[in-house]
């Protein structure tokens, strides 16, 4: 056994010794006041959750053991090219809301659509390397809310809704809010329900519906447009879509290790070359395409379970 090794069994051991002897200093103080503990204090939850003084030790063990996984895993270093792109995609989502206060909306879209690209290459590099850590996802979190959440609020505000006075103040902040809450839940939910597809729009599919309807009317026309309802309501709507419970579809579906029809080559090499000849009117459309998409598939999944109940009654 390396010496290394016997540090770490050495840590384990204190922990252990000292998650004994704070159950029974817990136990004693509250064999000796009888009256309830503070809610506030950690060690109150398990004195008032009504669980039995000897059950509550492992509790206590098991806690001091995940902190010290913890830091002990921090203590080993982080990967840094996974979360180095995740730092670039936050860097990008930041360019987008200095260009947007400053006015230059067609440089703040740019930028939250390039965050989308780093955003898909941090996970794939993270799964490709077997480098995905519990601080990777918890920064990627954060980098989303930075670059889809707070970016095309402030951008979508300052180009089109700030004439609405409060309400455009109000819509854009429960953009930014419904996309934390999206990340929220897809964090808990990580590993079960989304296994497969999304619950609710992703937060970057949302983003990019906004930045890709800048980039396509500053193609076709200059200056900002006056008090848009069109674009007021859009927002609102996108915002609601990524607290839903609709099903909608993603990269992460791929499996990139497993051989595919030739066909997919060839389709892949058309987006190319749409990208190519006209990126602005391209992005706007594909945008639209998987907004569409997506909620029709939903009315589809919707009448078809109402069919299967309706069946169901009669049988």
């Amino acid at each position: 056994m390396s010496s290394i090794d016997i540090k770490v069994c050495l840590k384990y051991f204190r922990f252990v010794a000292g998650s004994i002897v704070q159950a029974q200093s817990v136990f004693h103080r509250h064999g000796q006041n009888s009256k309830p503990a503070n809610s506030g204090d950690r060690e109150s939850l398990f004195l008032n959750a009504n669980i039995p003084q000897v059950s509550a030790m492992p509790l206590i063990f098991l806690a001091n053991i995940r902190n010290f996984n913890y830091n002990y895993n921090m203590k080993k270093g982080i990967y840094l090219l996974p979360n180095g792109l995740t730092l670039c995609g936050m860097f990008f989502g930041f360019y987008s809301i200095l260009s947007a206060i400053k006015g230059n909306y067609v440089h703040a879209a740019w930028a939250i659509m390039i965050a989308n690209v780093f955003d898909g290459l941090d996970g794939w590099v993270a799964r490709l390397t077997h480098s995905t850590t519990r601080f990777g996802i918890e920064l990627d979190s954060l980098s989303d809310l930075v670059a889809f959440g707070v970016a095309p609020a402030v951008m979508i505000y300052k180009w089109s809704i700030a004439p609405f006075s409060r309400i455009g103040i109000a819509v854009a902040f429960f953009f930014a809010a419904c996309g934390a809450l999206r990340l929220a839940r897809y964090n808990v939910q990580m590993g079960s329900t989304e296994s497969k597809a999304f619950t609710g729009m992703p937060i970057p599919g949302a983003a990019s519906v906004l930045a890709s309807l800048v980039i396509f009317y500053y193609e076709f026309w200059d200056g900002v447009p006056e008090k848009n309802i069109f674009v007021l309501l859009l927002t609102l709507c996108l915002a609601l879509l990524m607290v839903s419970t609709l099903r909608f579809h993603g990269l992460k579906e791929i499996d990139f290790s497993k051989r595919k029809p030739f066909w997919i080559l060839v389709a892949f090499v058309l987006f190319i070359a749409i990208m190519i000849i006209h990126p602005a009117i391209a992005l706007f459309v594909f945008a639209m395409i998987y907004l569409a998409e997506g909620l029709l598939e939903n009315i589809y999944l919707y009448y078809k379970r109402k069919k299967m109940r309706t069946s169901e009654v009669k049988k």
